[in-house]
């Protein structure tokens, strides 16, 4: 494992140490990998360094070093290492990529050190795992993948300098692109060796740990999860795919690795659309500027934007097929591309996500999709869960001649209570949503936002609606246009 430096993708790992009190614990009793320096060097170079090699289609000089260390001294170097990118990236504050680097130690089970190509392990999120997951983290066959996907990275590193290959971007789109290259070239190679090892089972194991939320956790609070691990497993999974298109398109998995780090994906739109890494779109709606021009548009000195971020695909659809597979393809095949800003206060926030799709079908369809999974989370918060709703009151659109819905509601999560605002709306091929957390008067500071946001996406005049329709449990999705289709 590799630094990730989404604020968003720093969550899993924490979350789910945290949340090992909440998740019912696995039997210890299964016997246990032997988790020594010594075993697994002698491991990997007499059992697992053969088909290794094989997979990644190119002998290896000299041997490859695992050394153990401790969630302190894994959290230590993930520091010190997230220090060389931190300041030049545009979009994440250098407090907030430290503050990343030290959630990402708790989840690591592997990284290599830049600084001499030697693999740590840390024995203690092995544990962690196989609590919140299944006992077979401790189990032999588990501990040979993952010295399979980190060997890796020690042959990526010996070629490409990882440090010089990831620590020289200026967005968390660009970042995360290049994470696919080197996380999806480990998830090929490490599932083609494992497979000559017959290990599938336990690399089964490993993309389920690094892309689903445990059994056991709180319905509500899964919900909230479900979007951040898939953010977080987006350069295993999308990563793994798009290296897979590209050992087909070149003609091997040493071809794919060079064509991979001589030109990496630009973005991760890219990433999960191997054609256009290929054949780039020239007439792509240029998500990024717009949602600068909007950010810019911002104006509350006392919640000033604190983050910018590109939303991948696998974060969008993660549960929305869940609510409506039909609904969410049929977005998610047309979006061009999604942005978020998240602007803060000291005990406020605000959120605002932008998306464009290629036609109107499919902005219709991620409309009434939004409507769908407030329904379906005012369903499931209204239950015993850890989050509760306490008031609600969904309405029409706040504007004249433009579909969409308002939200108020307020929460309880455990002993807290917050209050949520929100205002989520159609304009042609755009889809605009606005959340409050919070703030004071947030129905009218968000009403005064889109004033200035609306005539930029196109509405010469924009009128408030006069009337709004309201009730406790949110409405119907379709547009009045769309009722007889």
């Amino acid at each position: 494992m590799i630094p990730t430096h989404s604020r968003s993708a720093w969550l899993p790992c924490a979350l789910l140490v945290l949340l090992g009190a909440s998740v019912q614990a696995q039997d210890e009793s299964a016997p246990q990998a032997a988790f020594e320096a010594k075993a697994l060097n002698e491991r990997f170079e007499q059992k697992l360094r053969p088909a290794f090699e094989q997979a990644l289609g190119r002998k290896l000089e000299g041997s490859i070093e695992f050394v153990l260390t401790d969630t302190e001294g894994m959290t230590k170097l993930v520091v010190e290492e997230s220090a060389r990118l931190s300041g030049k990236l545009s979009d994440v504050s250098p407090e907030q990529f430290t503050e990343g680097a030290k959630m990402i130690a708790q989840g690591a089970m592997g990284k290599v050190r830049i600084s001499d190509g030697k693999i740590l392990i840390n024995p203690e999120v092995f544990k962690t795992f196989g609590k919140m997951f299944s006992p077979k983290c401790l189990e032999q066959p588990f501990l040979d993948v993952v010295l399979l996907h980190e060997a890796v990275h020690a042959a990526q590193h010996r070629t490409h300098d990882l440090g010089a290959f990831m620590f020289d971007q200026t967005s968390m789109d660009a970042l995360k692109a290049r994470m696919s290259v080197v996380e999806g070239h480990a998830q090929v190679v490490a599932r083609k060796a494992a497979k000559a090892l017959g290990l599938d089972e336990a690399f089964a194991l490993l993309i389920k740990v690094n892309s689903t939320v445990p059994e056991g956790v709180d319905p509500a609070l899964a919900t909230v999860m479900r979007a951040i691990v898939a953010d977080a497993a987006f350069p295993y999974v999308q990563g793994e795919g798009f290296m897979n298109a590209l050992v087909e398109q070149e003609g091997g998995v040493a071809k794919a690795e060079a064509r991979g780090f001589s030109k990496p994906p630009l973005t991760q739109r890219q990433v999960s659309r191997p054609k256009e890494y290929y054949e780039p779109p020239k007439d792509l709606f240029d998500v990024s500027a717009m949602g600068e021009k909007l950010a810019k548009l911002w104006k509350l000195e006392e919640l000033p934007i604190a983050q910018k971020l590109q939303l991948n695909d696998a974060q969008l659809r993660s549960g929305m097929g869940g609510v409506d597979k039909k609904l969410a393809d049929e977005a998610m095949d047309h979006l061009d591309g999604a942005w978020l800003f998240v602007a803060r206060g000291a005990a406020s926030q605000v959120t605002f996500a932008y998306m464009h799709f290629n036609n109107e079908h499919a902005s219709k369809s991620m409309l009434e999709l939004e409507h769908k999974i407030l329904k379906s989370k005012y369903d499931q918060f209204r239950g015993a869960g850890m989050i509760k709703i306490v008031k609600s009151a969904y309405g029409s659109s706040p504007y004249e001649g433009v579909s969409g819905v308002t939200v108020e509601m307020e929460l309880e999560a455990g002993p807290q209570k917050v209050k949520v605002s929100g205002v989520i709306l159609r304009v042609g091929d755009h889809i605009l949503e606005l959340n409050a957390t919070n703030v004071p008067d947030a129905r009218e500071k968000l009403l005064a936002y889109l004033d200035e946001v609306l005539p930029l996406l196109g509405l010469e005049k924009v009128a408030r609606a006069k009337e709004t329709t309201s009730s406790e449990a949110p409405p119907s999705g379709k547009e009045p246009s769309d009722e007889g289709e």
